[in-house]
């Protein structure tokens, strides 16, 4: 039997410990998929549960019914769980080819969203009955950490004595959001981001400069992509506006504002504390926004060490209070704090 992740960029020691679970057939009740957004956890759940069930000695061989019923989501064995408000369309767009399951990326939806108590309380309705084909049933989890405190007791309930047949994949990249208990519950495979050469492998539209693309997403896949449906040039103009500012920018930020774009805005404005620290200390080459060094070299004789490092976690603890949904007007009023005036 020759198993391969295929679609699954980098993180070869991690494929190598889940090949060897699956050639022993010995899996675990549950599994924490671990790690920053956008670098595969998504893709390899996938691809671990269409080797597990795939018929061919190659495995995944994407041509066997079993791995085109998983590509296509009608697949008894393999139960997607997403949050409520968007699950039946995300999934109407699998069945129907539009969305490919390899492709979706848990942390694509909004950390608005929520997994809720009633979707746990159905899974733990459902898990009573055993599998009709095969031997086992994958839940894949997706942003797991998006379920609320009442959904992760209930959740944790059914964790306690699953049934043989039950296996959960929870998908997260704020796992320290996921109750203490459900963490040690679960059998963590950590996740890292990519190196540049497991980067370059992915496809990116040619007129992107790779290496500015791979600085500026930490080495993900995801959050590059993301990017890329954004405008970042607007988004930098934005926080060097707030910089100037010393009051809530509200007219900058006017609009609906989602969770998503508040994360992107204060990852610019970590890269541009950055880089400011970068010229301050005298390595300018290190920068990533380099169009940008005027404006440094203008402000790191105003600015203390001390200060810019501040702000820099500062912004560190605001994004832990996007992800763990804090009240976005409250967000917004924190931005003055940056203000460089």
């Amino acid at each position: 039997m020759l198993i391969s992740f295929k679609k699954t960029i980098g993180h070869s020691e991690t494929k190598k410990y889940l090949e060897k679970i699956l050639i022993s057939k010995k899996l675990p009740s549950s599994f924490l998929f671990a790690g920053p957004e956008g670098v595969g956890k998504a893709t390899c759940a996938f691809e671990f549960v269409k080797i597990y069930f795939c018929l061919k000695e190659d495995k995944p061989c994407d041509e066997c019914i079993n791995c085109k019923r998983i590509n296509h989501f009608n697949f008894p064995n393999l139960r997607l769980v997403l949050p409520e408000e968007i699950e039946e369309k995300i999934l109407e767009e699998i069945e129907s080819g539009s969305i490919n399951p390899n492709n979706l990326r848990g942390n694509s939806f909004s950390r608005s969203l929520v997994i809720s108590i009633n979707q746990i309380r159905r899974i733990k309705e459902e898990i009573i009955y055993p599998p009709s084909e095969g031997d086992r049933i994958f839940y894949i989890i997706l942003d797991g950490d998006l379920m609320g405190r009442e959904a992760q007791n209930a959740f944790l309930k059914t964790l306690e004595e699953p049934p043989p047949y039950i296996t959960f994949i929870l998908i997260s990249s704020h796992s320290e959001l996921l109750l203490p208990t459900i963490r040690s519950r679960t059998q963590r495979i950590a996740f890292s981001p990519l190196t540049f050469e497991e980067f370059s492998k992915y496809k990116f539209p040619k007129l992107y400069n790779l290496q500015y693309l791979y600085n500026l997403s930490g080495g993900s896949i995801g959050k590059a992509k993301l990017m890329i449906s954004k405008d970042i040039e607007d988004i930098k103009k934005r926080m060097l506006q707030i910089l100037m500012m010393k009051k809530t920018p509200y007219h900058l930020l006017k609009g609906e504002i989602k969770r998503d774009d508040l994360i992107l805005m204060c990852n610019i404005l970590q890269f541009i504390l950055k880089d400011l620290l970068n010229v301050k200390i005298g390595k300018e080459d290190n920068i990533i926004f380099k169009e940008m060094l005027p404006f440094y070299v203008r402000y790191r004789d105003k600015i203390r060490r001390e200060e810019i490092e501040k702000k820099y976690y500062d912004t560190l603890e605001l994004e832990d209070a996007i992800n763990r949904r804090a009240n976005i007007s409250l967000i917004l009023m924190s931005f003055p704090k940056f203000s460089f005036v």
